[in-house]
C-alpha cells in the first residue's frame, strides 16, 4: 500500500512538472472596447494672467481594432477643469474631441499595452467673473494627442485602465500649448 501511495505521489508530482512546461492559454480580447474615467490634465495656458495648472475630470475612450490585426481606431473625448486656477476667481476648462490610429500589443496574460496618436479638435474656456459681471474668452484649436496604455485584464470583457500617459499639444489664442495627460478607470470590451 505505502509503494502505490510513493508511485501515486510521484506520478502526480511528474504530471504537475510536465504541466508547468505547457505555455498557458492567451487571453483572447474582444475587438471593441469601451473606457471611462477619471482624467488629469497638467498644462500650461500660456496666458499673462493664468500660470500652469491642473485639470480635473474625465475621459470617454472607444477602440475598435480590425479583424486578425492589432492595428485599430481609437476616438477620445475628455474634458477637464479647474474651478479656481489662482485668487482672481479665473476658471478654466478644457474639451478634446480626438480620432486617431491605435496599436495593440499582443498581451500577456493580465496585462495588454497600446500606443496612439489621435488628432483632432480642443475647446478652452477662460471665465472671470468680477463683482456682477462674467467674461468669457473661449477658443477652439487642433489637437494632437499621443501616448501609451496599460490595461490589466479581471476577464475577457472586463478591465481596469491602469495608466494612459498622453503628451497633449494645442494651438489656443495664437500660442502651442503643451502638458501631460493621465487617465484610468473601466474598460469594457465586446
Amino acid at each position: 500500500m505505502r509503494k502505490f501511495a510513493l508511485l501515486a505521489a510521484c506520478l502526480l508530482m511528474l504530471g504537475t512538472a510536465g504541466l508547468a512546461q505547457l505555455e498557458p492559454p492567451k487571453l483572447e480580447v474582444p475587438r471593441t472596447e469601451f473606457f471611462i474615467g477619471y482624467a488629469y490634465q497638467y498644462t500650461n495656458p500660456d496666458q499673462p494672467q493664468v500660470g500652469d495648472t491642473h485639470l480635473n475630470g474625465f475621459a470617454f475612450e472607444t477602440s475598435h481594432y480590425f479583424k486578425k490585426s492589432d492595428l485599430g481606431l481609437t476616438m477620445d473625448l475628455g474634458h477637464q477643469a479647474n474651478s479656481r486656477v489662482d485668487n482672481t476667481g479665473i476658471k478654466y476648462s478644457r474639451s478634446t474631441y480626438l480620432i486617431g490610429p491605435t496599436y495593440r500589443f499582443h498581451n500577456v496574460g493580465f496585462w495588454t499595452a497600446n500606443v496612439h496618436a489621435l488628432v483632432g479638435l480642443d475647446h478652452s474656456v477662460y471665465t472671470l467673473t468680477e463683482t456682477s459681471t462674467t467674461y468669457k474668452l473661449n477658443d477652439t484649436g487642433m489637437a494632437v494627442m499621443t501616448g501609451v496604455t496599460v490595461d490589466g485584464n479581471l476577464s475577457r470583457r472586463l478591465g481596469i485602465r491602469l495608466a494612459q500617459v498622453d503628451y497633449v499639444i494645442t494651438d489656443h489664442y495664437s500660442s502651442m500649448q503643451s502638458g501631460i495627460r493621465y487617465t484610468g478607470g473601466v474598460v469594457i470590451r465586446f
